[in-house]
């Protein structure tokens, strides 16, 4: 994904508010943000996340999985499933490389960790 540049160091804004290429920048500025936001932000790409399969096969146990986040996750959102299960907390603390969850009932899940 591209980055976004700015093409002018303004290092005061209140002496550069007043310059012409100021509103120029701005108006640049702006239509990169939205060239390169709008559309196309992603899993996996430009949020920091790892998609993982989690094959639960007891309900309400805690279940392991391994993730590549290479921190703690702050969280997990439920994308895919195989049945209505629903997808909470274990009750283990995770770790920077192994998310622990459970699953109201059998099934696989495929979850975005955070």
């Amino acid at each position: 994904m591209p980055t976004i540049k700015t093409q002018t160091n303004f290092t005061n804004i209140a002496d550069a508010k007043d310059s012409p290429d100021f509103a120029r920048f701005l108006s640049v500025f702006a239509q990169e943000v939205e060239s390169i936001v709008n559309g196309n932000i992603s899993f996996g790409e430009n949020i920091k996340c790892d998609i993982i399969s989690c094959v639960f096969g007891v309900a309400d146990t805690n279940t392991n999985f391994g993730h590549k986040l290479g921190r703690i996750p702050l969280g997990y959102i439920p994308i895919a499933s195989t049945s209505s299960a629903r997808l909470y907390n274990g009750t283990v603390p995770n770790t920077k490389d192994t998310i622990y969850l459970r699953s109201s009932a059998a099934g696989t899940m495929t979850v975005v960790v955070l």
